[in-house]
């Protein structure tokens, strides 16, 4: 497979850029590569899932307004995806804020405090460099392990941790999280992982990112706005 660079800086854009994965991963047609991801980092099934709107409002005008990456609601709850290509330091802080926002929307129009409905976030990140873990999940609870609510979860997934997984070629971790591992592979390395799984949804989001590069609005968006945490191969 081969990508046209007709784009004057060809670089080339991979999953774990914002943009480009909500242009894949919610478009009506790959919901199925979208519940492959889910269930490879929640280990959940899901019947339904809707998109909701992300962008927040806000009361007050000298607070910013907060744009969620992905909002969905499901048979079990709702769940709020973040795409961090970089590990800085207010990366948490502020994944936390959009966490809280969530629940209090939900709150709000249902004017229900429940322990039924599950808040989950699930944050794709990169730079956690130092972290063997590939996944962890963050409760609210004390030092005893005390939960102070029981529907409310942040998993936060170590891409960089994933991806040394394919380049140690580790083939029960490569089986297991390769719908995560694709959205940190280049083309060439996408090609290889379909030669070895012969998966056919590996497949669909290589040919989706192939898609989704050779679009020249994606490629106008990307110039104009100089994306600062974009994962990109130049």
């Amino acid at each position: 497979m081969k990508v046209s660079m007709f784009n004057e800086d060809k670089t080339f854009y991979l999953g774990m850029n914002d943009r480009v994965f909500k242009e894949i991963f919610l478009k009506e047609e790959n919901k199925d590569l979208l519940s492959a991801l889910l269930y490879t980092s929640l280990k959940m099934n899901f019947s339904k899932i809707t998109l909701l709107n992300t962008e927040r409002k806000s009361d007050n005008v000298l607070v910013r307004r907060k744009t969620l990456d992905v909002l969905l609601e499901t048979d079990s709850g709702l769940i709020g995806i973040e795409v961090n290509s970089s590990n800085q330091k207010y990366i948490r802080a502020r994944n936390f804020a959009f966490f809280s926002d969530m629940v209090s929307h939900h709150v709000g129009v249902g004017e229900v405090y429940d322990e039924v409905t599950q808040f989950l976030q699930l944050n794709f990140t990169s730079g956690i460099h130092k972290d063997l873990k590939e996944c962890r999940v963050y409760k609210m609870q004390d030092e005893d392990q005390f939960l102070f609510v029981q529907n409310a979860f942040i998993y936060e997934v170590n891409i960089d941790r994933m991806i040394r997984f394919w380049y140690d070629e580790n083939e029960e971790k490569i089986q297991e999280y390769k719908y995560i591992i694709m959205l940190g592979l280049p083309l060439e390395e996408l090609e290889k992982l379909y030669s070895k799984t012969k998966d056919r949804l590996v497949k669909k989001y290589m040919e989706e990112l192939e898609r989704v590069n050779e679009d020249p609005r994606l490629r106008e968006y990307m110039t104009k706005e100089q994306d600062e945490e974009r994962f990109a191969i130049p």
